[in-house]
């Protein structure tokens, strides 16, 4: 099994060569290298324009290879309810989408949903505590028992899409 990185930013492919991991940038990507699956986690919020991304991205599926995708899901109860606090709102992110847009923009480029997936990012109680204090102020500079900020803990806020595609099984191998 091989993995291969691509990275868009020539800069953060430079510092990714010096530091010895190897990645390529789009334009290397052999026109011909196909793959049993694509990995977009949290890229597609960054994206100018989208559609052609992802067609890049299935043009390079194998038939029945799969792209997953994660992304912040803008019509989530944490989004609505936070409205312009919500943590994904931030100048980086240049699109939003919901499970309907996600499913459009990926139909579009030929590519059929097979499931969604439940998110679960994993973060230090430190991190946590250090980011609800910005929306309870109550807990600026608590000190809590030592340890405490190195406890890992799984978060599932409902506030992501983890959705996986297919490449339909036709003549490209």
């Amino acid at each position: 099994m091989t993995a291969l990185g691509i990275e868009p930013s020539k800069y953060f492919l430079k510092v990714a060569k010096d530091s010895g991991i190897p990645l390529i940038s789009p334009e290397e990507l052999d026109p011909a290298e196909l793959f049993d699956a694509v990995y977009l986690t949290d890229v597609i919020e960054h994206v100018s324009e989208p559609l052609s991304f992802v067609k890049f991205y299935a043009e390079h599926l194998r038939s029945g290879g799969v792209m997953f995708v994660t992304t912040p899901n803008v019509s989530s109860p944490v989004a609505k309810i936070l409205g312009k606090r919500w943590w994904h709102y931030r100048i980086a992110h240049i699109g939003y989408f919901n499970k309907k847009t996600l499913n459009a923009l990926f139909e579009s480029a030929g590519l059929e949903l097979v499931k969604y997936l439940p998110v679960r990012w994993y973060f230090s109680m430190d991190y946590i505590l250090e980011r609800l204090s910005s929306y309870l102020p109550i807990l600026k500079g608590k000190h809590f028992p030592r340890g405490f900020g190195n406890v890992i803990i799984p978060v599932n806020f409902g506030d992501s899409i983890l959705a996986v595609y297919k490449k339909s099984f036709g003549g490209d191998e």
